[in-house]
């Protein structure tokens, strides 16, 4: 599709384990999926002080008790 052609050339590259010298802040958040929070996604990204952002770690798993 031509709209995800124009998302990847946008695109920087990025290693999300590698130290980033620019990085000001850090923000995780997890988003529940499923009702009852069974299911889950975890997002961590950073920012610089030119609103650039990166992702840093992405992950999907299921809630145990």
């Amino acid at each position: 599709m031509k709209h995800d052609k124009y998302l990847r050339d946008r695109e920087l590259d990025n290693d999300p384990p590698a130290p980033w010298p620019l990085e000001r802040n850090r923000f995780a958040t997890i988003d529940a999926q499923a009702s009852g929070g069974g299911h889950c996604y975890l997002v961590i990204r950073a920012w610089d002080l030119a609103a650039v952002v990166r992702l840093r770690a992405s992950r999907s798993f299921r809630k145990t008790e």
